[in-house]
């Protein structure tokens, strides 16, 4: 009898120290985009959406449909854990994502998408012939209401693209609107709030000469760690930008990190 309390006690311990384990490292994991939104929290800019994109090629590489099938069935399994799981867990999660397989010109491109009121993401794999036959990771997550399920995703995503060995290219947007249009010694103001909050230096401005309505400004900040080298050699990792809305009356503002890859 002593003998079975003892195993149950270990046991007991054991299970308590796994559970302790996990929770330790979810808590100490990264919380990148909830640290930069706290940065950003200016007075005046009421924020609607925050993006993530986590991009990556592997060059040569040449996948049956059932290789396919197999990385994306991985890739929902490390995005599927909960926050109470210990890194080493190995339980079967249930996926929460709408999955596809199709054929393409030279190819195949699987997606799995995840849509929810609160963080979605929707995750594409293709291997596709161009010159060679490469594989193309594209994971984009959404959210605002619960910032750290976006940071434990974006934790995963990452956790993906190193299983994998692809270095990925990180991109966050932070998009909000400004009441009303503003002059652009107002915008001016936004942007040196911003990057003083970010403790970045300013190393570009650009104007749409077209309308004069669009207006980014570009700069270099030490809480992100990725950056591109302009021309002139300086460094820019975040870029503010603005664009009016005439229908909402409105100004829409986006900071990026380290640049917004669609039209503004």
């Amino acid at each position: 009898m002593k003998k079975k309390s003892y195993i149950v006690l270990i046991m007991t311990l054991i299970l308590s120290t796994t559970y302790i384990f996990g929770i330790e490292y979810y808590d100490t994991a990264e919380q990148k985009i909830s640290e930069l939104y706290r940065l950003v929290q200016i007075e005046g800019i009421n924020y609607e959406q925050v993006k993530l994109s986590l991009t990556g090629i592997k060059n040569n590489e040449q996948l049956e449909l059932t290789d396919l099938l197999t990385l994306q069935e991985s890739a929902l399994r490390i995005l599927s854990h909960e926050v109470e799981c210990s890194k080493f867990c190995k339980r079967t999660h249930y996926y929460h994502a709408e999955r596809s397989v199709s054929p393409e010109d030279s190819g195949f491109v699987s997606l799995a998408t995840h849509m929810d009121d609160e963080t979605s993401y929707i995750l594409s794999i293709k291997n596709q012939q161009d010159i060679h036959y490469n594989t193309y990771y594209s994971m984009e997550f959404t959210g605002l209401e619960d910032l750290a399920e976006l940071d434990k995703l974006r934790n995963r995503g990452l956790e993906i693209f190193k299983d994998v060995k692809v270095e990925p290219k990180e991109y966050i947007y932070f998009i909000g609107e400004l009441t009303g249009f503003l002059e652009e010694e107002e915008k001016e103001f936004y942007v040196y709030k911003l990057f003083d909050a970010l403790g970045a230096k300013q190393t570009n401005r650009y104007i749409d000469d077209l309308s004069n309505k669009a207006l980014a400004y570009y700069g270099y900040t030490r809480q992100i760690k990725d950056y591109i080298t302009e021309i002139d050699g300086d460094r820019t990792n975040v870029q503010i930008s603005f664009s009016e809305h005439e229908i909402e009356g409105v100004t829409k503002v986006t900071i990026a990190f380290p640049f917004f890859n669609e039209p503004f």
